[in-house]
């Protein structure tokens, strides 16, 4: 599936592993978006704090769940699909991708294997999910925190296993 800001392929322009940060501004009332040049910074140093922002905001997650864990899990799980898919297809109208992401849906509905592929991925996910916030909300916060610790091993066998990949020395080391 496509890009959704392919038209923005211009917002981060790579030259030898550096990345120019361009800061959207949203205008609302012309429905504009206009870039903003921010800092440089290097491919790597820009993973790592993705990863770290990744990683502390599921560490800060488990905090809103036992403050509504009154509200069953299935509840909590299906307020997140539907609030997903309102807030990405209100971005994607703001972008101004209506026909891109149409024409995505038509191309990947001709292609059955495709479709269904995505759609068990899905439901993988949010079995994922569905059992993570019922650990949280049934006081086993500390073996779902574990089954996710490991998962950082589990992606590094997966690159292994499936895609060929080889260890450098720091992985090896972390693993």
């Amino acid at each position: 599936m496509r890009f959704y800001l392919r038209n923005f392929r211009n917002i981060c322009e790579s030259e030898k592993n550096i990345v120019t940060i361009y800061i959207p501004r949203f205008d609302l009332y012309n429905s504009s978006i206009t870039f903003i040049e921010g800092a440089t910074m290097s491919e790597q140093k820009q993973g790592i704090l993705f990863a770290a922002g990744a990683y502390l905001m599921w560490g800060l997650i488990p905090l809103y769940w036992k403050q509504v864990q009154h509200v069953s899990s299935l509840e909590i799980l299906a307020g997140r699909v539907i609030w997903s898919f309102l807030f990405t297809a209100a971005f994607i109208l703001i972008i101004k991708q209506r026909k891109h992401l149409l024409a995505d849906i038509k191309a990947l509905w001709g292609k059955q294997l495709q479709f269904w592929l995505l759609f068990v991925a899905s439901l993988i996910i949010s079995v994922n999910w569905g059992v993570y916030i019922w650990a949280v909300n049934n006081d086993h916060l500390l073996q779902a925190s574990l089954c996710y610790y490991i998962n950082p091993l589990i992606s590094v066998l997966f690159g292994l296993l499936f895609f060929e990949e080889s260890l450098s020395k720091a992985t090896v080391i972390a693993v």
